[in-house]
C-alpha cells in the first residue's frame, strides 16, 4: 500500500477542482489541459506505484481526462449562450 496515499489523493482532488473552473477555453487550451492531466498522472506515479489502488481519485482523473474535450466544449457553449 502507498504510504503517501492521502497526499496523492489530495493532489488529484485539488487538480480536478481547479481545472474544472477553466471556462471558456480554446482548442489549444483543451489540448494543453489534456497534456497536463497526463503529466499529473505521470508525476504522481513515483509517489504511489499502483495508482489504480487509489480508487475514486484515480478513476476521477482518468474519467475527466477521457471526456475532457466534450466537457469543455459543453462548458464553452453554456458560457457563450448565457
Amino acid at each position: 500500500m502507498c504510504s503517501l496515499r492521502p497526499v496523492v489523493c489530495r493532489c488529484i482532488e485539488l487538480f480536478v477542482q481547479h481545472t474544472s473552473l477553466l471556462c471558456p477555453m480554446s482548442e489549444a487550451g483543451k489540448l494543453q489541459l489534456a497534456a497536463d492531466y497526463a503529466q499529473m498522472e505521470a508525476s504522481l506515479s513515483p509517489l504511489c506505484h499502483k495508482l489504480t489502488d487509489l480508487g475514486r481519485p484515480y478513476r476521477m482523473i482518468r474519467a475527466i481526462r477521457s471526456v475532457l474535450p466534450l466537457c469543455l466544449s459543453l462548458c464553452l457553449y453554456v458560457c457563450l449562450s448565457a
